[in-house]
């Protein structure tokens, strides 16, 4: 080979050789680049802390890394072959060059190989003229290709220079997780190795919870930030929640739990729990609990029987309570047990569910519920407690209302009793306790006279102490009271006061006499002005019809029509008006026949006083006489049926009979005022009779030594008050005497003198007006 040839050859090669070079270097900067850029994000994604146990990412960026350097050899050898061949740099230089199309390969070719045949000369000719084109700079000759090749080695450094300063940085201000980064990078797999975590703690597990209720549940996983909680009820989806930790540890709570759950918990590292059942139970109730109370048959209660809510119960003492109910599952035990501490209470009997137990309760207080199902847990809903008031039975009451005093017996030795007694439970029986005391005060055997009251809790009893007759005798008395007894088991006892009710004496007996004619003459009085009055009442109403028959007969009246509406009722009212006042005439007739009847019993034997009661009655029958009834019973029969004319001497007969009324109850009066002065006359001898006795006793008294010298002169005055007080009386008796004499019996106006202030009877005082 010549030396031209060489030359050319050389020249041409030197122009691959800068391409070559070129393109190695912009390789070699884009690759740094990427090592730059590897470096960075394996900063980026170490962390703080460093590569995490398990991590693929350094793996990957050593991937990376081999990828950039596999393919920057495969990148420039495939240049060597394409980009940089022989024809396409060729080509490169003659287009910078000037020279024509294939020239420069035609010549590079004749220099490496003469075909025979071809002149030498003009082969060097040939080559020499290309080789002078090609005495210029390379990056001149290598034209666009050069070009190219410079402008991506300026992009490789332009980016390296870009990313150095970051790594520097990095490596200056956080050298330890740089390191730990890029060293990261030369150990992948040892990385890529799962770390070792502590196991997952998840309590309570498996469980069993009241229905309803909530379940707290805490997980406990060491190294984590966070774990996943799925669960799934009966019947339902699975479902998961994430649950952020706190130093390893964190709760989950479910909500009312109503359905059979399964749950467990897994974590980012792929650990995960067993699967834990919660089972919702239901609770221990009692509620279904009804109570009977039995009562004590002297009570008269029915029994009663509660169910449910159990109000506070106040029962009498010995009642018996019955209890049954029925719990929500089996049951262990149960109790009705004092809460107050006193000890006492019941056991229930338990069967199953079902629980019964009877009682009697000795006292008063709360009592509370207790049960416990097999397992020994307590009842969570129970009864509310019981409250118990225990009633004592009370002492039966009883109080003597009337006359509830030491009295005097009235002439009928009859005395109405009026008793108020009552119990709590009822009163069984009444009873009249009755003791006969002599003068001498000697008593005799109780007499008792029972009453049966069946148990009633209330009763105002009307007996009457009845000693008519006894036979008793003046200065005699009876001592009596009233007792009850209840109903209870042990029957208690209940009594009033002993009162003493003393037989009248005849004075006493006289004065009650003397009352009663009292009372007769005011009444006798009233009569007599009320039958004047309706005698000019009834000539008032004769005048009234005869005027309106006078105007009738000047009208359309025709003789013997039916007579008015006023003049019927005028004759009406008369009649009813005469039938009263003789129902009272008869009434004060009956009432001096029983005081006649009464003495007599009472053993007042005066044969004065009887003839006296005996003419007042007579007088009073006498009154009122048939025909006068007769005749007003046929005015009332025929009222209906009268004419005017009829009816007008109707009440003219009426008037009449009024008139002849009121003459015979001023004659009866007369002679009733004359008789209660006989009486008060009497009354008042025998009472200055007795006070002569008195002062003769009281002399007889002072004339002997000894004594109480003071007491002698209090009866003394005493004695002289009552001997004035009579001779004041017997004055007035005197006068009255004189008046009633001289007078017309229609004009005297007579009133009994006052008496001493002596006792009277209790029927004085009662006496009916």
């Amino acid at each position: 080979m010549s030396p031209l040839s060489r030359g050319l050859l050389g020249a041409f090669e030197q122009v691959r050789q800068y391409l070559r070079s070129r393109t190695a270097l912009a390789l070699i900067l884009w690759g740094c680049a990427g090592l730059a850029g590897v470096l960075l994000a394996a900063w980026l994604l170490a962390g703080p802390d460093g590569w995490q146990t398990g991590t693929r990412a350094p793996l990957l960026l050593d991937l990376v890394l081999i990828t950039l350097f596999v393919g920057a050899i495969a990148s420039y050898r495939l240049l060597l072959r394409r980009w940089i061949a022989e024809a396409r740099v060729a080509e490169a230089v003659e287009g910078v060059t000037g020279l024509s199309p294939g020239k420069l390969q035609s010549a590079v070719e004749l220099a490496r190989f003469l075909p025979s045949g071809i002149s030498a000369a003009l082969a060097d000719r040939a080559q020499q003229n290309v080789l002078d084109e090609l005495k210029r700079p390379n990056a001149e000759l290598a034209g666009a290709m050069g070009r190219g090749a410079r402008r991506w080695a300026g992009r490789g450094a332009g980016l390296l220079a870009l990313l150095m300063p970051l790594l520097v940085l990095a490596l200056v201000f956080a050298p330890a997780r740089s390191t730990a980064a890029w060293a990261g990078l030369a150990s992948p797999v040892s990385l890529m190795k799962p770390p070792v975590f502590a196991p997952l703690r998840v309590s309570p597990g498996s469980i069993e919870i009241p229905r309803g209720d909530s379940l707290l549940v805490t997980v406990d996983a060491e190294a984590r930030s966070q774990v996943t909680v799925h669960w799934q009820a009966a019947g339902d989806v699975s479902r998961a929640q994430v649950m952020p930790l706190e130093a390893g540890a964190g709760t989950f709570r479910f909500e009312a739990v109503n359905a059979e759950l399964a749950y467990w918990v897994t974590s980012p590292d792929g650990a995960e729990s067993d699967r834990f059942e919660v089972v919702p139970v239901d609770p221990l109730l009692v509620t279904e609990v009804t109570l009977e109370l039995s009562f004590p048959p002297h009570t008269g209660r029915f029994p009663e029987e509660y169910r449910g809510q159990i109000p506070p119960l106040v029962i009498p003492a010995g009642s018996r309570i019955s209890v049954r109910g029925l719990a929500s599952r089996e049951l262990a035990s149960g109790v009705l047990q004092d809460s107050t501490g006193g000890g006492s209470g019941m056991e229930l009997t338990v069967e199953g569910r079902a629980f019964h137990s009877a009682w009697r309760p000795t006292r008063s207080g709360v009592y509370s519920w207790t049960f416990t199902d097999v397992d020994g847990a307590e009842a969570g809903v129970v009864p509310h407690p019981l409250e118990l008031t225990l009633e004592q039975d009370q002492a039966p009451l009883v109080t003597l209302l009337v006359p509830g005093l030491d009295t005097v017996f009235d002439v009928s030795l009859r005395q109405p009793l009026v008793v108020e007694t009552s119990d709590d439970y009822g009163v069984s029986g009444m009873e009249l306790v009755v003791t006969r005391v002599g003068v001498l005060g000697d008593a005799g055997e109780p007499m008792r006279q029972g009453m049966e009251l069946g148990g009633i809790r209330g009763a105002l009893v009307r007996p009457i102490l009845d000693v008519s007759g006894w036979g008793m005798s003046a200065g005699e008395s009876v001592r009596y009271y009233v007792q009850v007894t209840d109903n209870g088991p042990t029957p208690q006892l209940a009594r009033t006061p002993e009162f003493e009710l003393r037989l009248p004496t005849a004075s006493q007996l006289r004065e009650e006499a003397q009352d009663r004619l009292e009372a007769a003459v005011d009444e006798l009085e009233a009569l007599a002005v009320r039958a004047a009055e309706e005698a000019d009442e009834l000539r008032d109403m004769e005048r009234s019809a005869g005027s309106r028959n006078a105007a009738g007969e000047q009208g359309r009246r025709e003789p013997g029509e039916r007579a008015g509406f006023e003049e019927r009722e005028d004759l009406q009212q008369a009649l009813e008006s005469q039938e009263q006042l003789l129902g009272e005439v008869d009434s004060l007739e009956t009432q001096l026949t029983e005081l006649s009847e009464q003495l007599r019993e009472a053993g007042l034997d005066d044969p004065v006083l009887q003839r006296l009661l005996d003419e007042l009655e007579r007088l009073l029958d006498e009154i009122a006489p048939e025909e006068m009834e007769a005749r007003a019973q046929e005015l009332s029969e025929g009222l209906d049926e009268m004419d005017a004319q009829e009816a007008r001497d109707g009440l003219r007969e009426l008037g009449q009979d009024e008139e002849e009324l009121r003459a015979r109850l001023e004659e009866a009066l007369a002679r009733f005022r004359q008789g209660a002065l006989e009486q008060d006359f009497q009354a008042a001898t025998d009472e200055a009779e007795e006070l002569a006795r008195q002062e003769d006793a009281l002399s007889d008294a002072m004339k002997e030594e000894g004594g109480d010298d003071g007491l002698r002169a209090e009866q003394q005055e005493t004695l002289e008050e009552r001997a004035k007080a009579l001779e004041d009386r017997m004055e007035r008796l005197q006068e009255g005497w004189s008046a009633c004499r001289r007078g017309s019996p229609r004009r005297v106006r007579w009133r009994p003198a006052p008496r001493s202030n002596r006792p009277r009877s209790s029927w004085s005082r009662r006496r009916p007006r």
